[in-house]
């Protein structure tokens, strides 16, 4: 039989890559903290003239805490209008019980009042009238408003 023989050319090459992602730390706080992870380059290791990572080590932030962070509960209702003619002013509240602050921790973010200008109709117009009297030597003054 016969005998097949022949050249090949093999191309041996390595490339280094990075690692699983390690566990998030631990939050920096118990409200808003921030947490990390990391990966590197070990996976397989570099090798001399061979490509590798970018870097030797990639690390990710994010934050965390935010769910025990105090909070705001809804708004109130905006009550009722100041004034029953012309410009007036209506308000609404909201509590910071939700969850409420730790002694010593941090407060809720923001406003718990909000005021704004409201105006339910125009006022009627007021027709005045004033003058002076004089009768028998006497002066009097007088002052005449209809609504």
């Amino acid at each position: 039989a016969g005998s097949v023989t022949g050249e090949a050319e093999i191309e041996v090459t390595h490339s280094a890559g990075y690692s699983d992602w390690t566990d998030w730390t631990p939050c920096s706080a118990d409200c808003g903290g921030t947490r990390t992870r990391s990966k590197f380059c070990n996976n397989p290791p570099p090798v001399e003239g061979y490509p590798s990572c970018a870097t030797d080590m990639e690390t990710e932030s994010e934050k965390c805490g935010a769910e025990r962070c105090p909070g705001f509960s809804q708004w109130s209702e905006w009550d009722d209008c100041s004034k029953d003619c012309g410009y007036g002013t209506r308000g609404r509240t909201r509590e910071c019980d939700n969850p409420a602050p730790e002694i010593g921790g941090p407060q809720c973010e923001g406003l718990s009042i909000e005021t704004k200008i409201c105006y339910l109709k125009k006022c009627p117009q007021r027709l005045m009238v004033t003058g002076v009297s004089g009768v028998d030597g006497m002066t009097v003054q007088y002052r005449v408003c209809w609504n």
